[in-house]
């Protein structure tokens, strides 16, 4: 059954409860058979709190926000203790009771928190799940409290309620006194700000639709409140706000605003994951439209050990009643591994190729300009090429940790061909784009995160820098990330622009962050370098100047 057939049943029962509470509210006051009304009372309270708490439940189960599925699930235990504290007050307790009065007064508990909550909610909307609200917004429930604390003394400064009539007779005839405008503000001015709230952050795919629900919802409530107020309407005013609230609350959740666990099946089946999920005895359950279908004895293996079949690498780990199998992609690796194997090779033969054309030196001056390129740039990336040629020969002994080798592998392969594009555009211009420098770094940051090492970077440089600035600036990030790898499990990378040059500041997450960096390497000369250490991270500030050439 879809999402959209589950909701519509929802409906349909949420519809024939309610309407079956309210023919129970209407016999009650017609019928003189008093079991018959003690029975239809117990139906009638039954419906409403269980739909409420029901509701909460599927809170627990659907939202997927912490922060947000807390503050949800506190409005829907207010509402249940809402509900609960009404029944208690109209069907077990006489109506002259001073019990009675306080459990009146106990309903602004709910009217002063659940408006509170709801703006609490907006606030979250649209952050990361890890996002916390502020402590200074925990101050408002102080004023909220002293809203709750003005009514429940109401009895001493008849302040909020009068009694014309006397205390005794507060069930059938009081009156609003000045102070009541202050919880009634209060619950108003939350209430439409929460819609109001809704309404600026409708802006998920699919949601708008949904803002009409909204202002429908809320205008139904204010037509509601004003009939009850004004023109004498019977209704159950507990059970028709706490049906309002969460009708709010769930069309915000429908629109996408609140996100959910639902649907997770379909996002799975339709993404680019290779990925799919078996039981225990190895039979497809789910499976992901790239996923490739494997035997049972390949899954077999691939549980005592990741299964290298060519292309990809097929991993697997337990989940409850089963397994789960994913595809890690290594084609681009290998074939990384096959051209720096060919340069490897060329290397090798690179004295013969020099001394062949300086023979030919009167014939092939094009040529033997690109051989000058190209022998600068092999000594300029001779450093690394020398740790890919190691880390070759480790990823082809050791198989157990070849993957975590060829990813390193292809940070390496990432620079050198970065470098090379880099250094070949800047033997033809002195100035180049800034552009270039910053495909350089992201093609870096990316290789970084194959091996589970968080990245990001931003800039702000001018159009066009100088070729050599940007040289440096590759070299020196480098630099680091090469001296530090083993330790990094974040980096954030920042380039701007300065007066002296091109500031550089990398903020390192690192294992062991009082590692000692090298600051004496001739890669830094012609920089200001400065290392710090904050909150458990490593600082790095180098200046790259403007002298550089």
């Amino acid at each position: 059954m879809n999402s959209t057939k589950k909701n519509i049943r929802n409906i349909v029962i949420i519809a024939v409860l309610m309407i079956t509470a309210y023919v129970c509210r209407t016999v009650i006051f017609s019928t003189e058979d008093m079991f018959l009304a003690a029975l239809l009372t117990i139906v009638r309270n039954v419906i409403h709190i269980a739909i409420v708490a029901v509701w909460t439940v599927s809170i627990y189960m659907r939202v997927v926000s912490k922060q947000i599925r807390n503050m949800l699930i506190a409005v829907g235990v207010l509402m249940v203790a809402w509900l609960v504290v009404r029944t208690c007050k109209w069907e077990f307790i006489f109506t002259t009771d001073t019990l009675t009065r306080y459990l009146w007064y106990a309903f602004y508990i709910p009217m002063i928190l659940i408006p509170l909550l709801g703006v609490f909610i907006t606030m979250n909307i649209g952050k990361p799940d890890n996002y916390t609200l502020p402590s200074k917004y925990k101050l408002f429930f102080i004023p909220a409290a002293a809203v709750i604390l003005l009514v429940f003394t109401n009895d001493w400064h008849r302040l909020v309620f009068d009694f014309p009539d006397g205390i005794y007779y507060f069930n059938d005839s009081y009156t609003h006194n000045i102070l009541y405008f202050i919880p009634a503000g209060w619950f108003t001015v939350l209430g439409f700000y929460f819609v109001l709230k809704l309404l600026i952050k409708s802006r998920v795919p699919g949601s708008r639709s949904f803002q009409k629900v909204h202002i429908i919802i809320m205008g139904g409530a204010v037509v509601f409140w004003c009939l009850y107020g004004y023109a004498g309407l019977e209704a159950d005013l507990t059970a028709v706000d706490c049906t309002l609230i969460t009708l709010l609350l769930e069309s915000a959740i429908q629109s996408g605003l609140i996100r959910t666990n639902t649907n997770y099946k379909k996002l799975f089946e339709i993404s680019s994951v290779t990925a799919q999920i078996v039981d225990n005895d190895f039979n497809c359950v789910l499976r992901s439209s790239y996923a490739e279908d494997f035997t049972k004895d390949v899954m077999k293996n691939a549980v005592a050990s990741p299964q290298n079949l060519g292309d990809y690498i097929l991993n697997c780990d337990t989940i409850t009643g089963g397994f789960i199998f994913w595809q890690d992609d290594i084609k681009h690796i290998s074939e990384l591994i096959e051209t720096l194997q060919d340069t490897q090779k060329q290397l090798s033969e690179n004295n013969f190729l020099l001394q062949a054309e300086l023979e030919l030196k009167e014939k092939q001056a094009k040529t033997e300009e690109q051989s000058r390129l190209f022998s600068r740039l092999i000594f300029e990336i001779s450093p690394q090429l020398e740790n890919a040629k190691e880390i070759i020969a480790k990823a082809i002994a050791d198989t157990e940790n070849r993957k975590i080798l060829l990813a390193r592998l292809s940070v390496i392969g990432a620079y050198i061909k970065r470098r090379g594009n880099l250094f070949i555009i800047s033997e033809d211009k002195k100035n180049i784009k800034s552009k270039e420098i910053e495909f350089c770094i992201n093609e870096s940051l990316s290789n970084l995160r194959f091996l589970g090492i968080d990245a990001s970077f931003v800039y702000s440089l001018p159009e066009m820098i100088g070729a050599g600035l940007a040289l440096k600036l590759y070299d020196v990030f480098e630099f680091f990330i090469e001296s530090l790898i083993d330790e990094i499990y974040a980096v954030f990378v920042k380039i701007k622009s300065t007066d002296s040059g091109i500031s550089l500041r990398m903020l390192i997450g690192a294992e062991n962050p009082e590692i000692a960096v090298d600051t004496e390497s001739p890669v830094l000369d012609g920089t200001a370098t400065c290392i710090d250490r904050f909150d458990g991270d490593i600082v790095i500030d180098v200046l790259v100047k403007k002298e550089v050439r």
